[in-house]
C-alpha cells in the first residue's frame, strides 16, 4: 500500500485502482479494494484522498463460479470427444464408399468431416485449458531442428490458406529443446489468427531471428488491428476482444493456451497492434547453441 501512495504521490497520477490481499489476527485473509487519488487543499497542501472497500466475498464468489464453470467445461470435453472421434471415423468411411462420379455428395461428406475436425480441435484446446488450470498439460521435451520445424509448419498452412500469401523470412543456427509439438501448435494458432483476421486477404509475414542465445519468432498480418486497451488482455482465459466477437468465431483461449506453453518453456509472447493496419504477435524461447 505504501508503494503505491509514493507512486500515485511522484508520478501525480489522477486515479489508482488497486487490490491488496491482507491477512489479519483471528479473522485471516481479506481482499481490499483501495481507490486513492490526489488531492490539494486552497493551501496548496497536498493530499491523498483514500477509499477503501472489502470485496473478499465478492472475490471468493467470483473463484468459486469459475471453479464450477470449468468443471463443467472439462467433463463436457471428455463426453463429447468419443462420439466425435466415432463420427469422425464413419464420415472417413463414407467418403471412402461414395462413387467418385458423385462429386455432390463427395462434397457434402468432406464439408461434414471438416466440420466435425474443427469441433474436435475446439473440444481439443477446451481440454488443454482445463489441464492448464490443474497442471497436468504435459509436455514431452525434445532437441529438435526449430528451422525445420516453422518452415514445414507455414507450407501446411500456406496449402490450406491459398488466398493468403505466407512470407518466411530469417533462419536461426540454434537447436530447441522443448515440445515440438506444443511449440508448433503456438505458431499454428499464431498464423491461423492471423488469417482469421485478415479477411481481405493478402501477406502474412513469419519472421525467425536470433539474438545471443534465444530464437525469435514474429508473425505479422495487415489484418483489422486491436484496440490498444484490449492488448494486455487477450492473454487471459477466455478473453476476447468485443469488436471482433460477433464477427469472427472463437471461444477466446487459443491465446491462453500458447502464452501457457510458451512460459512453460521460460519464454514470453506479446503482441503489438494498430487498428486497421495490423497485428504483430512475437514469441521468444530460450535455445541451446548448435
Amino acid at each position: 500500500l505504501r508503494k503505491e501512495l509514493y507512486k500515485i504521490q511522484k508520478e501525480q497520477q489522477k486515479m489508482i485502482e488497486v487490490e491488496i490481499t491482507f491477512t489479519f489476527p483471528f479473522i485471516g485473509e481479506r481482499i481490499i479494494s483501495f481507490n486513492m487519488q490526489p488531492i490539494s487543499r486552497e493551501n496548496g497542501e497536498q493530499l491523498i484522498l483514500l477509499a477503501l472497500d472489502d470485496i473478499t466475498l465478492v472475490r471468493n464468489a467470483a473463484l468459486v463460479k469459475e471453479q464450477k464453470k470449468d468443471d463443467f467445461i472439462s467433463i463436457a470435453s471428455h463426453e463429447m470427444k468419443t462420439p466425435l472421434t466415432t463420427a469422425k471415423a464413419y464420415l472417413q468411411l463414407l467418403e471412402m464408399s461414395l462413387d467418385k462420379s458423385d462429386e455432390t455428395a463427395r462434397l457434402y461428406a468432406t464439408k461434414a468431416s471438416q466440420s466435425v475436425t474443427r469441433l474436435n480441435e475446439l473440444i481439443t484446446e477446451l481440454l488443454d485449458v482445463s489441464k492448464i488450470q490443474y497442471g497436468k498439460l504435459n509436455y514431452n521435451i525434445t532437441t529438435f531442428d526449430f528451422n525445420e520445424m516453422v518452415s514445414n509448419t507455414v507450407e501446411d498452412m500456406q496449402y490450406s490458406s491459398p488466398k493468403h500469401t505466407l512470407i518466411k523470412k530469417g533462419t536461426v543456427k540454434l537447436k530447441m529443446t522443448g515440445d515440438r509439438d506444443r511449440i508448433q501448435q503456438v505458431l499454428i494458432n499464431l498464423l491461423t489468427n492471423a488469417i482469421k483476421y485478415s479477411p481481405d486477404a493478402g501477406k502474412i509475414l513469419i519472421e525467425v531471428q536470433q539474438a545471443n542465445n534465444e530464437i525469435i519468432v514474429s508473425v505479422k498480418d495487415n489484418g483489422i488491428g486491436i484496440p490498444k486497451h484490449h492488448l494486455e488482455k487477450i492473454f487471459d482465459r477466455y478473453y476476447r476482444v468485443e469488436d471482433h466477437a460477433v464477427q469472427f468465431q472463437g471461444l477466446g483461449i487459443g491465446l491462453f493456451i500458447c502464452h501457457e506453453i510458451i512460459e512453460r518453456h521460460h519464454g514470453k509472447l506479446w503482441a503489438e497492434s494498430e487498428m486497421g493496419k495490423g497485428s504483430t504477435f512475437s514469441f521468444s524461447l530460450p535455445a541451446e547453441k548448435k
